[in-house]
């Protein structure tokens, strides 16, 4: 029995540590809110629905301003294959569904990733159906479009709304497809080599740790010749935010 019980917590570690948490921490949901997001001086709320409109009222002012004008466009890239047409395997599928994490959270469907991985023999086929009929119509189900929005704090102090991120819970099966076409994505890119030397994150076999030791390489060349170095270290804050989503 003991071994077993090692095994479930080598297979899933985070359910343990969230146990021992429950038991050693009183759980609190957002304690009061100043009115004014940024001023700690500012009366405070503790009502929940104020503080839910006062999370939402900041989230939604420090979002996404779109600028005037066309955004700028990048560099052109020559491409001379085009990418095909991709239809999705029952297969891939199957190997995406029995891959997922089951202490994550569930969108707004409440499809909890353990359910979708123990049913993910008979669920694996007609998912492939709708994923390869949602590609052909060039549309998704209005349900995958929702999402439940958590507000997570990050740092400073708790009392300020300006101090929390917004984190959107999403369907795990429009997740699920989203990697798949994320797969065709790379895997085109990776032949027609559109990738950019310099470009470290968010692909298999390289990583911002891989960066800085060719970084690290370069430096102690430069020293060893008598050079001097200079580095500049840039922090974008709420670049997510900042990104813009407008088309030409």
């Amino acid at each position: 029995m003991r071994k077993i019980y090692q095994k479930k917590a080598k297979e899933n570690p985070k359910a343990i540590w969230s146990y021992i948490k429950s038991k050693t921490k009183t759980k609190e949901g957002i304690g009061d809110l100043h009115l004014d997001p940024e001023d700690t001086k500012s009366d405070k709320t503790e009502d929940n629905s104020k503080k839910a409109k006062l999370l939402v009222e900041y989230f939604s002012s420090v979002f996404t301003k779109e600028p005037d004008g066309k955004v700028p466009s990048p560099t052109p890239v020559l491409v001379t294959n085009d990418m095909p047409y991709q239809k999705i395997k029952e297969e891939v599928v199957l190997r995406h569904l029995n891959a997922l994490k089951i202490d994550k959270s569930p969108g707004m469907d409440k499809l909890h990733p353990r359910l979708l991985k123990e049913i993910a023999e008979s669920l694996a086929k007609p998912l492939c159906i709708i994923y390869n009929q949602s590609l052909e119509s060039k549309t998704v189900p209005n349900d995958w479009k929702n999402a439940m929005i958590s507000a997570i704090f990050k740092k400073g102090n708790k009392s300020l709304a300006k101090n929390y991120r917004p984190v959107s819970l999403t369907s795990v099966v429009c997740k699920i497809m989203e990697k798949i076409l994320r797969e065709f994505i790379i895997e085109h890119m990776k032949k027609n080599n559109l990738f950019s030397k310099k470009q470290y994150g968010f692909i298999a076999g390289r990583s911002t740790g891989l960066q800085l030791l060719e970084v690290i390489d370069k430096w102690t060349e430069a020293l060893d010749q008598g050079l001097d170095i200079d580095c500049i270290y840039t922090d974008f804050m709420k670049a997510f935010d900042k990104v813009p989503h407008i088309k030409d």
